[in-house]
């Protein structure tokens, strides 16, 4: 009985060390003396029976995997542990320790959380990938009478967003986080805009839901930006219009950057946050930028979040040597998606050298 225990006990062992050397074997035949030469993946001279260019480390199924074409016909493959015991001559317990004690080490440690790590944001980055590639296939170019047209309308946007590369989604789901748990609330229209690098590659999708009528859809948040491939925004925008050779207009948000194109008849770019605002990568060819920021009423942490980021985005352009103009509307607590809609542009743009 004891003989079985310790048996089933070695049977476990073995298990648990094949499964932490999964997908390391490279690190670990490494470290343990095999000559990167021969872990290169192309054909080079064996290890094992020191024949020329007849050797392969492949590690197909990430155990160590390897292929050699011996003389006169007689293949012979094996994993990580046979091509140390081949190498040098030990026997299966001999080549269990000596991974083991590379498996314990510090280094081996770092190695493991470095590999978890990328291979936890390829996922990432693949589900992101295939989450806004599923919204794009069931979304079209919106028109004037479908949702996103009315709502566009409605705004005073009609004419200004025709050459907006906005979607339509006729159904789209609406989750919400409800204590530890997201809670599907309907499905609804939406408005999608693509985030959008300098290469044009599509980052991230913005949403916004709305009702048949071209109303904001009785959602608790009715926009939402997906999460990004690659886990980060920063330089993106929504590029609402193709930029000339003139000004490129920047703001925060859909309908303030609309607005501001709509006052100046200028290519305008949106940012998902007044954060993001300076750090937009511009295009090659523009030389001018017309940052515009909104007076937002005063709060705790700063004194007015959206004209600080505005400023601050303006001097980053600056020093950037392009040539920047400030504009901020006069009346506080209005940004200037306010100012177009209530025709207050003719006295309420303020610029700033």
């Amino acid at each position: 009985m004891g003989n079985d225990s310790s048996i089933e006990m070695y049977k476990e062992r073995i298990k648990n060390t094949i499964s932490l050397a999964n997908g390391h074997w490279l690190f670990i035949l490494d470290r343990l003396g095999i000559d990167k030469k021969y872990l290169s993946g192309s054909n080079t001279a064996c290890p094992v029976c020191k024949g020329t260019d007849r050797f392969q480390f492949h590690d197909r199924n990430e155990n160590g995997d390897w292929f050699c074409r011996k003389a006169g016909g007689h293949s012979q493959s094996g994993n990580g542990f046979n091509l140390l015991m081949e190498s040098y001559g030990w026997s299966f317990h001999e080549a269990l320790v000596e991974v083991e004690k590379t498996i314990q080490c510090n280094s081996y440690r770092t190695e493991l959380k470095r590999s978890i790590s990328h291979s936890t944001q390829l996922k990432e980055k693949q589900d992101a990938a295939e989450k806004i590639q599923k919204i794009l296939k069931s979304s079209f170019p919106f028109e004037k009478n479908d949702p996103v047209g009315r709502y566009l309308k409605a705004r005073g946007y009609e004419g200004v967003a025709d050459k907006c590369d906005f979607l339509f989604h006729p159904s789209l789901a609406y989750w919400e986080k409800q204590g530890s748990q997201f809670v599907k609330l309907g499905t609804y229209p939406a408005m999608i805009a693509k985030v959008v690098n300098t290469q044009g590659e599509i980052i991230s999708l913005h949403r916004l839901w709305l009702t048949p009528e071209g109303k904001k859809a009785p959602v608790p948040c009715q926009k939402k930006s997906m999460p990004p491939i690659g886990g980060s925004m920063k330089g993106c925008s929504i590029q609402l219009f193709k930029p000339d050779s003139g000004p490129l207009v920047l703001a925060t948000g859909i309908e303030t950057s609309l607005g501001a194109a709509a006052l100046t008849q200028r290519p305008a770019w949106a940012t998902m946050s007044d954060a993001m605002l300076g750090s937009v990568i511009l295009p090659s060819h523009t030389t001018e930028v017309w940052v515009f920021g909104d007076s937002d009423f005063p709060c705790t942490n700063s004194n007015n979040p959206g004209k600080d980021a505005a400023i601050k985005a303006a001097q980053t352009y600056r020093d950037q040597g392009k040539k920047v103009r400030l504009f901020l509307p006069q009346t506080p607590g209005l940004d200037f998606d306010d100012v177009w809609q209530t025709g207050q542009y003719s006295q309420q743009n303020k610029i700033a050298a």
